[in-house]
């Protein structure tokens, strides 16, 4: 839903600070889908106890660390946007 919801701000919007956000953002939250998704997946079929716990690590950190990027990105957006649309 989030991806369709940015090909139609994409497709819509003509701010070119608009548009840059929208294309930056689903490689963003495709990494948390992929850490999230697939390295649990990895850590479910894994068998080791060593690996599970390092697979978790992974997971875990992985989802932490782009969640941080997210906010990061769509905070520097919103201060470009802040900073062009003052008057002046």
């Amino acid at each position: 839903m989030l991806f369709g919801l940015l090909v139609v701000a994409y497709r819509t919007m003509q701010d070119p600070d608009t548009r840059r956000f929208t294309r930056g953002m689903p490689a963003l939250v495709a990494l948390l889908a992929f850490s999230g998704a697939v390295v649990d997946m990895l850590d479910i079929v894994v068998k080791g106890r060593a690996l599970k716990k390092v697979l978790g690590i992974i997971e875990d950190g992985g989802e932490m660390i782009v969640a941080s990027l997210i906010v990061a990105y769509t905070f520097c957006n919103l201060s470009d946007v802040r900073r062009h649309s003052r008057p002046g």
